[in-house]
């Protein structure tokens, strides 16, 4: 894990999942990115109030949370300016869901199962090449 005299160098997540496993691999395969993930948590509500706060590069949410469905949370995140154009992974959903989404660029879908290499991938189209190499 990455110490707290590393945060300065490090790019911020937001981690957003519900369940402990996939919470895991997440959080590794971010840390080993070169990411900070502060916190990780599990509802929709919790999501907007985090990233309002922390302004993250990239959002990873699941499909389902405790409270809420991914698209209700992606649009309740895009409802504020700041975070309008975030990048979003949806983990574990489908891209027929984003029909109605207007930002769908701004949007990626990792279908299940999720892997570290899925995660890696997501995160190199989502942002820039500098990003994602440690």
């Amino acid at each position: 894990m990455t110490t707290t005299s590393d945060n300065q160098s490090l790019r911020h997540a937001l981690l957003v999942v519900a369940n402990p496993v996939t919470r895991q691999l997440c959080s590794e395969t971010l840390d080993n990115a070169g990411f900070l993930v502060e916190n990780a948590i599990d509802s929709g509500a919790a999501a907007v109030t985090a990233a309002r706060e922390q302004r993250p590069e990239v959002i990873l949410l699941s499909q389902q949370l405790s409270d809420a469905p991914a698209l209700v949370v992606v649009k309740w995140l895009r409802s504020n300016a700041d975070l309008a154009t975030t990048p979003i992974i949806i983990l574990g959903g489908s891209n027929a869901n984003l029909d109605d989404h207007s930002d769908r660029r701004q949007i990626t879908v990792l279908s299940r199962p999720i892997t570290a290499a899925h995660i890696r991938s997501a995160l190199v189209r989502v942002l820039p090449s500098n990003v994602t190499k440690r």
